[in-house]
C-alpha cells in the first residue's frame, strides 16, 4: 500500500531517492527509529525521498503524518504469507553475493524471513522501478536492492551486524544458553560474508562512528566509510529534581532488543544490590520501554527499587524527574542514541564503555563510565551524594551534544556525492 502527499511544483526537480527501512522513522521511541527519522529529514533537504517500509508488522499501521509531509511517497511492502521464505535466501545470496548458499541456514536470519514474492510486490507497490539513489537503512534490508534500479546505492550500516551478534553470543554463553549462543554465532558468520561484499553492492557506506571504520579496516573490507553520527536536538534544560525525594535513575530503551533486556537483568541482579551497600540515601530506578521478555520481568518483580513503565508517549516528564540516566548495556553496535538523548535533556549519565562507544564522551568530563557492577554502583553513589557533581556532568554533556551532535551535521554528510545522486 502506498500513500503520496499532494504534489508540489518546485522550480527545479530534485534527484529521487528510495529509503529502504524496516522501522517507521520517528522523532522518539527506539534508537533505530530516531536515527531513521533524522536521516530522512536530512535527505529530504536534497532529494525527493520515497520511503519503503519492509517489515510485515508495519503493514496495518497508518502512515506517519510527518513522513507523508517529508516524503514524495510512503509505501509498505505487501506480504503474502503463503510464499516459501527460504527460496529467497538462496536467490538473494546468488544475486547479491555472487555465489549460492547451499544450506539455507547460512543466510542471515532476516534474509531467511523474506520471499521472492515480497521483493516483487515491493517494486509493484512503489510503482517506480528506477531511482537516482537507493539508501538502504541497515544491512539486513540489502535484498531489496534486487527489486529496483539506481544510478547509485548507499548503505547506512548503523550497527555492524556481525559484531553485535558475536557480542550477543558471548552474553548467551556466559548465561549458560549455549544453543542460543550457537545461533548468534551462525548469524554473525552469515553477516560477515555479506559484509565482505559491501564494495560491490554500495557506492557509499555510512557508519555511526570512527570506531566502526576501524572495525571494517581491520577486517580488510575495501570500502571508504563515512561517519554519519547519531544526532539529537537539545531541549531547554529542565529544572534539577528535588533533593528531598528519592534519587531517581532512569533507563530508557527498547526492551525487546536483547542487549537492553540483558542490561535490565544486570541492573536487578548485580548493580542494585551493590548500590544498596554503598549509599544510605533512598534511590529508585525507572525503566521505560516496551517488550521486556518474561524471563527478565521476574527479576524486576523481585527488585523493589526498580519500576518498569510501558506505553510512555512523552519522555520529557521522566527526564525531568531523573537525577541521573544510566546506560548499562554490555553488547550492541553503532552508538547509543539514548545516551545522547539523556545529555540533550541535560542529565548526568552513568554508562558502560558500550554505552558511550563511538561518542566523543570522556569519562569524568561528560559522563561517568564503568563496566563492572561495582564500578557502576560507585559512580551512581557519587552522583547521589554530590548534586554538584551531577550538575557539572550534565552541563558539560549538554554542551557536547549541542556542539557535535546537532541534526544539521547530517545534512552536510548526506549531500549528494559529486557526479550526482
Amino acid at each position: 500500500m502506498a500513500w503520496s502527499p499532494a504534489a508540489s511544483s518546485p522550480e527545479m526537480e530534485s534527484p529521487s531517492l528510495l529509503f529502504v527501512s524496516s522501522v517507521v522513522p520517528a522523532r522518539s521511541g527506539s534508537g533505530i527509529a530516531m536515527r531513521a527519522h533524522a536521516t530522512v529529514c536530512a535527505l529530504a533537504s536534497s532529494y525527493d525521498v520515497h520511503l519503503l517500509l519492509t517489515a510485515p508488522a508495519l503493514r496495518r499501521l497508518p502512515p506517519p503524518p510527518e513522513m507523508l509531509t517529508l516524503c514524495a511517497s510512503v509505501t509498505r511492502v505487501p506480504v503474502n504469507p503463503w510464499r516459501e521464505p527460504v527460496a529467497f535466501a538462496r536467490v538473494a545470496a546468488k544475486r547479491l553475493l555472487g555465489a549460492p548458499f547451499r544450506p539455507s541456514r547460512a543466510a542471515p536470519s532476516e534474509w531467511r524471513a523474506l520471499s521472492v514474492d515480497r521483493i516483487r510486490r515491493s517494486r509493484a507497490a512503489v510503482g517506480v522501478p528506477e531511482f537516482d539513489v537507493i539508501h538502504v537503512f541497515r544491512l539486513y534490508n540489502a535484498p531489496f536492492l534486487a527489486a529496483f534500479r539506481a544510478r547509485r546505492t548507499q548503505l547506512d550500516i548503523d550497527d555492524i551486524e556481525s559484531t553485535t551478534r558475536r557480542d550477543l553470543a558471548a552474553l548467551a554463553l556466559a548465561a549458560g544458553r549455549s544453543a542460543e549462543a550457537r545461533r548468534w554465532e551462525r548469524d554473525a558468520a552469515a553477516y560477515e560474508r555479506v559484509e565482505a561484499s559491501l564494495p560491490r553492492l554500495f557506492n557509499r557506506v555510512f557508519v555511526a562512528s570512527e570506531a566502526d571504520i576501524e572495525v571494517l579496516q581491520r577486517r580488510g573490507i575495501a570500502v571508504r566509510p563515512e561517519v554519519l553520527p547519531n544526532t539529537v536536538a537539545a531541549v531547554e534544560p529542565p529544572p534539577r529534581p528535588s533533593s528531598t525525594s528519592p534519587f531517581t535513575i532512569l533507563f530508557v530503551a527498547t526492551m525487546s532488543y536483547p542487549p537492553n533486556a540483558d542490561a535490565v537483568w544486570f541492573l536487578c541482579e548485580q548493580v542494585i544490590p551493590r548500590l544498596r551497600a554503598v549509599t544510605s540515601r533512598a534511590f529508585a530506578f525507572e525503566v521505560v520501554g516496551e517488550g521486556l521478555p518474561a524471563a527478565v520481568r521476574r527479576f524486576v518483580e523481585g527488585c523493589p527499587e526498580l519500576h518498569l513503565a510501558r506505553g510512555v508517549p512523552d519522555l520529557a516528564p521522566w527526564y525531568e524527574r531523573a537525577g541521573a540516566v544510566i546506560v548499562p548495556v554490555r553488547a550492541g553496535g553503532g552508538t547509543r542514541i539514548k545516551t545522547l538523548e539523556a545529555l540533550a535533556h541535560c542529565r548526568a549519565v552513568v554508562a558502560t564503555s558500550k554505552g558511550v562507544e563511538g561518542l566523543r564522551i570522556r569519562s569524568g568530563e561528560h559522563a561517568l563510565v564503568a563496566d563492572s557492577a561495582e564500578g557502576l554502583a560507585t559512580c551512581l553513589a557519587r552522583l547521589i551524594d554530590s548534586p554538584a557533581t551531577a550538575a557539572g556532568l550534565a552541563e558539560r554533556g549538554y554542551r557536547l551534544v549541542k556542539t557535535h551532535y546537532a541534526p544539521a551535521v547530517l545534512e552536510r554528510v548526506l549531500r549528494p556525492a559529486p557526479g550526482g545522486g
